[in-house]
């Protein structure tokens, strides 16, 4: 996460140490939220956020893909196509009725 933060199309800056510190633990107290990591030669090259929300209009849950992040040596390798697959055969396992991008980039002080 913390090489998408410093990309432009993220943050353009590193996390903070607490936030880098904390944002495992603080991810896995959700019980709606998915990670998925991708690994090339045992190195981490690309990871997925997701997390579970609910569709108004069909009255059922959706999986809602908040981060994608491709480490710059790995990108146009098709990382990204690979993660969004195992979402959708995620979302299809669990009987989600369609997957959604994240696209808000509002931030509110801390």
């Amino acid at each position: 996460m913390n090489c998408y933060a410093s990309d432009p199309t993220g943050r353009g800056s590193p996390f903070t140490p607490e936030i880098t510190s904390l944002l495992p633990t603080e991810l896995s107290k959700i019980s709606h939220a998915c990670s998925i990591i991708c690994y090339v030669f045992r190195k981490p090259a690309g990871l997925i956020n997701c997390f579970e929300a609910f569709s108004t209009f069909q009255c059922k849950p959706i999986v809602n893909v908040h981060d994608i992040v491709v480490v710059e040596e790995f990108r146009d390798q098709g990382i990204s196509h690979l993660l969004l697959h195992e979402v959708q055969n995620m979302a299809l396992e669990k009987k989600r009725c369609k997957i959604t991008l994240e696209r808000s980039r509002v931030e509110y002080p801390s």
